[in-house]
């Protein structure tokens, strides 16, 4: 069983990192407001974007980023939609190159054509590249690579406060 644990989720609107302890739970937890949606809305105005765009988003999520210092974690798990998506590009276990791969296949034709060989929806692929560079920067700030997790932070919340309910009414 891993020592710590390190979960990260992009949403639309943010992404959410979590540190913490099979045992003992959460310790570290921070957002960044800025998420796979709102970094698409604010940089990539063309379909593909430009190199220029992509290193503007790029340069945004690295701002974003910036204040985080996590303790490093033995294993980490990237959940959510895109990390679900991405992983049909780059298998089940990313880090930071295997995420800027991505970056270059995606940025390669507009959104829908570069998603489609894998799979992936058109309404995902809109928000994907961007999705990428999130995790790529999230998988830098923890210095280390990522599996491909099940479920999301909200649902690992949920299961965690059903668990502190039932241990009180065994009580």
């Amino acid at each position: 069983m891993p020592e710590v644990v390190a979960v990260v989720d992009v949403g639309g609107g943010s992404t959410e990192v979590v540190v913490g302890t099979p045992l003992l739970g959460a310790a570290w937890v921070r957002s960044a407001d800025l998420g796979s949606l709102r970094l698409t809305r604010a940089h990539f105005r063309d379909d593909p974007p430009s190199g220029r765009q992509i290193g503007a988003a790029a340069g945004a999520v690295a701002h974003a980023l910036s204040g985080m210092s996590p303790p490093t974690p033995s294993l980490a798990l990237a959940v959510g939609g895109s990390a679900r998506a991405l992983s049909r590009i780059v298998g089940r276990r990313f880090d930071a190159d295997d995420l800027e791969r991505a970056v270059k296949i995606l940025s390669r034709r507009p959104a829908a054509k570069a998603a489609r060989p894998f799979g992936i929806a058109p309404e995902r692929a809109q928000t994907l590249l961007a999705g990428a560079l999130l995790l790529a920067g999230t998988s830098r700030v923890l210095g280390t690579a990522f599996e491909l997790g099940s479920g999301g932070l909200r649902e690992g919340a949920a299961l965690e406060l059903a668990g502190a309910r039932d241990a009180i009414r065994a009580a």
